[in-house]
């Protein structure tokens, strides 16, 4: 078939130049169709290679581990990016291979591995009853083994099982010497290299139209940024996958040289200041950099959907970078101010700004505001369901209303009372990094309780009150 030149008819039968008339939609179709098809091989490519070593049983401790392994396997199905699946398989490795667990119902188990192949997913997740139900078992036995799972992970007594030989076949996705990745400082991930990805392809879709967008992407080969800016934000990218202090700082002075309203170079330097006002100060170059650089126009453009345009995450960073700096200053007004801005902006809160705002609305007594946040967003989480109750234990509620909210939040992360009632110790910081609904999650918790003023002596003692007699 001939292609059809630029110049020529449309053959769609309209009687204009195909440029003038098809040509864009075609294009756009075809840069949809390489994605997607990116997105295929690579499923594709992963699935192969975490099967070969699923059923190899050298990887497993007991067949009824890899059973269990190859059913988790069967239930996500072929269309799920088997990274995170392969994330959830080297927890369960490391977790039945540390505990040896007798397994009498393994429906549990493979739930549990379900339910965490969802927490790692940034998209809405089923809960555990949900689940649970799907599997026919009870919620509170999935309950258990997820957080069993998760515990394992934070232990620093237990050890990594060794790498068995190479089995035949490609070699796992990003994962070369075993559990490395659990006791990473970005836990469940590999390589990131999405969001430079995204802001690539919308440089090239603005300068040189979706045509060339998709020979980009189908052949990975991007032009260099022709703008300053450009320029400046592809060193940031390289700074942020720096370790070492002074290269992070050199990059990022480049990148301000290169154009001076580049909001990540402020970010980057708040992060290496050597005190808390002089990061501060950092980041609000970075918000005003950023407000330069956007343009009023753009932010009444985005407004509800801030974070979807990949050019704002600068900005945004900045910004959450100077609430947090203002929160930890004791500037909680100021604070509140910038974690509101940023839910307006961005109601989807991909940065977690809402856990931020709702504790500091409980430090200040500004209960309404409290309950009209927790209104907001439905979701199951530690900090929400505490939240409920701090919310009502704050307003004076009936005890039969908040030992009902407490039993609520206690089935959603059990560990919370012993951290609340110094029974387990709190790391003198907050944790790097946490796994929903386990220990970690409550330490950082209960942490920002006590760093608020809103552990005391009064909520300890009714707390005891409910735990004491209670096992587990």
């Amino acid at each position: 078939m001939r292609k059809i030149g630029r110049n020529d008819p449309c053959p769609c039968g309209s009687g204009k130049k195909y440029k003038h008339c098809c040509l864009p939609l075609d294009e756009a179709s075809r840069v949809v169709r390489l994605v997607d098809e990116r997105v295929r091989d690579e499923r594709a490519e992963s699935r192969t290679a975490v099967l070969s070593v699923v059923r190899d049983d050298r990887f497993w401790t007991g067949p009824q581990y890899r059973r269990i392994a190859e059913r988790f396997v069967w239930i996500v199905g072929e269309d799920e990016d088997f990274r995170d699946v392969w994330d959830v398989l080297m927890c369960w490795r490391l977790y039945s291979s540390a505990t040896a667990p007798d397994v009498r119902k393994p429906e549990i188990y493979v739930a549990a591995l379900e339910y965490l192949f969802g927490q790692l997913r940034e998209e809405k997740y089923a809960t555990q009853k949900e689940i649970a139900d799907k599997h026919g078992v009870a919620a509170s036995a999935v309950s258990r083994i997820f957080t069993r799972i998760v515990d394992t992970l934070f232990d620093r007594n237990v050890e990594p099982p060794e790498w068995p030989q190479k089995p035949d076949g490609p070699a796992p996705p990003g994962i070369g010497n075993g559990m490395t990745f659990v006791r990473s400082s970005t836990p469940f991930s590999f390589l990131n290299g999405t969001e430079k990805t995204m802001f690539r392809l919308a440089g090239v879709l603005e300068e040189s139209g979706v045509a060339r967008a998709a020979d980009a992407l189908e052949h990975d080969d991007w032009p260099e940024g022709k703008t300053p800016r450009d320029q400046a934000q592809e060193l940031l990218y390289d700074a942020m996958d720096e370790s070492s202090s002074a290269r992070r700082v050199r990059l990022a002075r480049q990148a301000l040289r290169l154009y001076p309203d580049s909001p990540d170079a402020y970010n980057i330097l708040a992060e290496e200041a050597p005190t808390k006002e002089e990061a501060l100060a950092f980041y609000r170059l970075g918000i005003e950099a950023g407000e330069r650089d956007l343009g009023p126009d753009l932010f009444r453009k985005y407004k509800g959907h801030f974070w979807g345009y990949i050019r704002t995450r600068p900005y945004m960073r900045s910004k959450f970078g100077y609430a947090f700096t203002c929160e930890e200053l004791g500037r909680y007004e100021e604070a509140i101010w910038h974690y509101r801005d940023l839910l307006h902006l961005n109601p989807n809160d991909n940065q977690g700004a809402r856990y931020r705002l709702l504790h500091l609305y409980f430090a200040l007594k500004r209960l309404e505001e409290a309950a009209d946040l927790l209104d907001q967003y439905d979701e199951y989480s530690t900090y929400w369901a505490f939240g409920w109750f701090m919310a009502s234990y704050l307003r004076g509620a009936d005890d039969r209303v908040l030992k009902k909210l407490w039993n609520d939040a206690r089935s959603v992360n059990p560990h919370v009372p012993a951290y609340m009632l110094g029974k387990k110790p709190l790391l003198p910081g907050r944790p790097d990094w946490i796994a929903v609904g386990g220990e970690s999650e409550a330490a950082a918790y209960v942490y920002e309780l006590k760093h608020l003023g809103l552990l005391d002596e009064r909520l300890r003692a009714w707390v005891r009150k409910q735990e004491s007699g209670r096992k587990g």
